[in-house]
């Protein structure tokens, strides 16, 4: 029963959104949600994957699928008086030998298979009602994800912040001696020295900035641009970080 519902489920799902909406879609009764559908056999899950199963759609479906009563011995010995002769004699063979677990676990998953039956009957439903209640699950799991998003964002903000605090930090200690390092890193005439020696420039930018030191800090980055205004690559990364 449960292969047939999911099945179904999938035949919704792909539908056409137009044709569900039609009036007489609207109040088809959907079929009964068989129970243990939160508690699938490993073969109905890869089922559900393979038919790339609305996972809203399934998640109301369970909503409205009750929950599966335990087997008991009368269960089980119900189940295996309907089991073939050659199955039953195969199972006593290999209790023979040894093989109880194998057995046992066979008779598990058999029975588990053909009892799946749950303590109350469903209650009816409609399409209309399945398809509400997905959507409502969709928008709620949209909602939190976008709310985790935005958390997951605000943490790297926070992140980024403390880490640009703490080199600001470290370049403040340096004071003066910031500044023969900057020139240093000019003379290496390399790309990755610029970019470095730009880093450093935007931060003691930043600490002149707030230090009320931006006139003095603008000169010493005009005298580095005219003293190296041969160095194309160097202006140019100055001009791109608004220094000169």
């Amino acid at each position: 029963m449960e292969l047939l519902f999911l099945g179904w489920l999938a035949k919704l799902g792909w539908a056409d959104e137009g044709l569900l909406e039609q009036p007489d879609n609207a109040v088809k009764p959907a079929p009964p949600a068989p129970a243990g559908l939160g508690d699938l056999p490993d073969t109905l899950a890869a089922l559900v994957e393979f038919l790339c199963l609305d996972l809203q759609l399934l998640a109301a479906a369970m909503e409205r699928s009750a929950p599966l009563r335990p087997i008991d011995e009368t269960d089980l010995a119900a189940w295996l008086a309907d089991q073939p002769e050659e199955d039953k004699d195969q199972w006593l063979v290999q209790v023979w030998a040894g093989e109880h677990a194998m057995v046992q676990g066979d008779l598990a998953r058999g029975a588990r298979a053909a009892l799946r039956v749950g303590d109350a009957e469903p209650e009816p439903y409609t399409v209309a009602q399945l398809r509400s209640r997905a959507d409502a699950l969709r928008a709620a799991a949209e909602q939190k994800q976008a709310r985790a998003a935005a958390a997951a964002s605000h943490r790297l903000r926070v992140a980024a912040a403390e880490r640009k605090e703490a080199r600001l930090r470290r370049v403040a200690l340096r004071g003066e001696a910031v500044w023969p390092h900057i020139e240093a890193l000019i003379m290496e005439k390399s790309a990755i020295a610029y970019d470095q020696a730009v880093t450093m420039l935007c931060d003691l930018k930043e600490l002149a900035d707030r230090d009320g030191a931006e006139q003095r800090f603008s000169s010493r980055v005009e005298t580095i641009a005219e003293l190296h205004r041969r160095k194309v690559t160097l202006v140019r990364r100055l001009k791109a970080a608004g220094l000169v």
